[in-house]
């Protein structure tokens, strides 16, 4: 039960003190009373839980030591709500039984500055952590520059013999964030940010007009946007639009 729990606090991302709410205590207790014993109620228990289960199922570690092919990582950073440099590491494998497989190794905050140096520091640190130090393959990561620097450092620290050209073949870059790369440029040009930044303002101060003859500057692709955001500002006209498809159907 006390795993189950530690289970929905992950996967439903809700606070750590969720077991603590008066209601939700009264509705296990009303179908459950001896429930109610086995749950872990306070934040710290929940988190006191959650490392107990993490350490309990680092069986992973032997996982990645027994897989049949090299353990390929791929890394990304975020920022939570909360203002805090998050870095999520993945481990990427053949297993035993030749199936593909994937594992979270760490998500954990990311101190200091976003430097490839530093950023590398915390992959070897993790790399140490899962004894995988001799069986790292190909990474995958964002494209900017800092990855470069990062990755560089990481296997010349895993492997000092590495030459420059052999780490340049492992960096793999993140398809996805190519493909969002490319769809900015087509839709906004080569400077993004300042293009609809400039759109937002416009649509803040409700000057419409302008937003609209902004967007026209883009050719046919601001032309479509502009016939988007006309049909989806108003319900009645959405419904029209729907009923006509429909029809078209």
């Amino acid at each position: 039960m006390q795993e189950l729990s530690v289970g929905f606090v992950i996967d439903s991302d809700v606070p750590f003190t969720i077991f603590e709410h008066s209601f939700l205590r009264k509705i296990f207790n009303h179908f459950d009373s001896d429930l109610v014993v086995q749950m872990a109620w306070s934040g710290s228990s929940i988190t006191r839980e959650m490392h107990r289960l993490y350490e309990a199922n680092r069986d992973t570690k032997a996982e990645l030591c027994n897989a049949l092919t090299a353990v390929h990582i791929s890394f990304d950073l975020w920022t939570s709500p909360n203002r805090f440099a998050i870095m999520a590491v993945f481990a990427h494998f053949i297993d035993q039984l030749e199936h593909q497989q994937s594992r979270l190794l760490a998500l954990r905050r990311q101190s200091g500055s976003h430097s490839g140096e530093n950023l590398a520091g915390s992959l070897v640190d993790i790399v140490h952590e899962w004894e995988i130090e001799g069986r790292v393959g190909c990474a995958i990561s964002d494209n900017m520059a800092a990855n470069d620097t990062c990755l560089y450092h990481m296997y010349q620290q895993l492997d000092p013999s590495m030459r420059p050209v052999d780490i340049k073949t492992r960096r793999m870059r993140c398809y996805r964030h190519t493909l969002n790369l490319v769809a900015r440029a087509f839709l906004f040009g080569k400077d993004a940010d300042s293009f609809e930044l400039e759109s937002d303002i416009n649509s803040m101060r409700g000057l419409i007009e302008q937003d609209l003859d902004h967007w026209r500057t883009k050719g046919p692709i601001g032309k479509l946007r502009n016939i988007v955001k006309f049909i989806r500002s108003s319900p009645q006209r959405s419904e029209q639009f729907k009923r006509i498809a429909r029809e078209q159907d």
